[in-house]
């Protein structure tokens, strides 16, 4: 676990290595640049938590994570590696101990993972702004979100009325 004035370059550069990983492996286009990690580190330095796993001397996997007042925020996972548990190492269990230890409300997983769920997150939504210029594309996009909204927020009542969490199955 690193964080604060703790981080540095060599730090960064594994971060950034497991973000193209990560996207290389799922046939993503990164959208991110370089340079972003850079001044996220230089920026936010106080705000940022990495949790990095070593194999010998070397990197090899990690998350980069946003901490808030009350909260963290988890935001990229990579591995240079197949590495059986080591995504849920580093992006709950670390998290979620830190996080208590600190006396802090929410861990906040992210986005998209029917396996969070089964790990104990309740499935909530996440929200996000854009602007699309093109008045046809903004319709087309806009007909699919509304059809899409419906369809998760129904998969979200399905998964949260078998929720571990008795208060969440009451809300259901």
């Amino acid at each position: 676990m690193i964080e604060g004035d703790d981080i540095r370059a060599e730090h960064v550069d594994a971060v950034w290595r497991f973000y193209l990983a990560t996207a290389e492996r799922k046939w993503s286009q990164p959208y991110l640049v370089r340079e972003t990690f850079e001044k996220l580190a230089r920026t936010w330095k106080r705000r940022l938590v990495l949790v990095l796993a070593r194999e010998g001397d070397r990197y090899v996997a990690g998350t980069f994570n946003v901490r808030g007042a009350n909260a963290l925020y988890g935001r990229y996972w990579g591995a240079e590696g197949h590495f059986p548990s080591l995504h849920f190492e580093c992006c709950y269990w670390t998290l979620i101990d830190y996080a208590i230890a600190r006396g802090m409300s929410l861990v906040e997983a992210g986005a998209q993972g029917e396996h969070k769920f089964l790990r104990g997150f309740n499935a909530r939504p996440t929200y996000s702004a854009h602007w699309i210029s093109h008045s046809g594309g903004a319709r087309a996009i806009g007909d699919f979100l509304t059809r899409e909204r419906e369809h998760n927020e129904a998969v979200m009542k399905s998964y949260n009325r078998v929720s571990p969490v008795k208060s969440e199955r009451a809300r259901s």
